[in-house]
């Protein structure tokens, strides 16, 4: 099964655009294993400048196919013919594609990242630093800012007192915190 569609009537492309969401909903799409992605548009274009563009811009930018329908018995229409296809196919070769529920699973909307993951992820770039270190300092310390202001407090004696706080870490991630945040 090669083809997968997004329906999407006019007034919900409007809203998605406006909202932010009609990206992230292109990108979703775009993750699917199949060659032929229809992004499908339903009811007639109001006018609306920004939506066309869109439209436009997903039909050169991200190699979608297009369909423009009327309304929801020329969407049918157009469902009927894509099926009768793939039937027809069915008939002459052997039609394999990628079970539902991991199709599900590859195009689910992602968790929302956290603020905390965002400064997990910073930490992480500090050498040395492991997920769960990282994790025990966004406990204690919040936001970069929070850290910052204990490593000025303490100056140069920081990455000592930095171990009493936090006796998980080690002598040289302490050290490499303190030079990476503070010098």
């Amino acid at each position: 099964m090669d083809w997968v569609v997004e329906r999407k009537t006019w007034d919900d492309l409007q809203s998605s655009i406006r909202g932010g969401r009609y990206d992230e909903q292109k990108a979703r799409l775009s993750m699917a294993p199949m060659k032929n992605r229809v992004y499908l548009i339903e009811a007639a274009s109001k006018g609306d400048v920004a939506c066309e563009q869109a439209v436009a811009s997903t039909l050169s930018n991200g190699g979608y196919l297009i369909q423009r329908c009327s309304d929801t018995r020329d969407t049918a229409s157009f469902l009927k013919e894509i099926t009768v296809l793939l039937q027809n196919k069915a008939l002459t070769e052997e039609i394999t594609g990628v079970p539902f529920n991991q199709l599900q699973n590859l195009l689910q909307k992602k968790k929302a990242e956290t603020v905390k993951d965002a400064w997990i992820r910073q930490l992480m770039v500090c050498p040395g630093m492991s997920q769960s270190r990282a994790q025990a300092i966004s406990d204690r310390f919040p936001s970069m800012t929070s850290l910052l202001v204990f490593f000025r407090q303490n100056g140069d004696d920081a990455p000592i007192k930095l171990l009493h706080v936090l006796p998980q870490l080690t002598r040289p991630i302490t050290r490499n915190l303190f030079k990476f945040f503070v010098q």
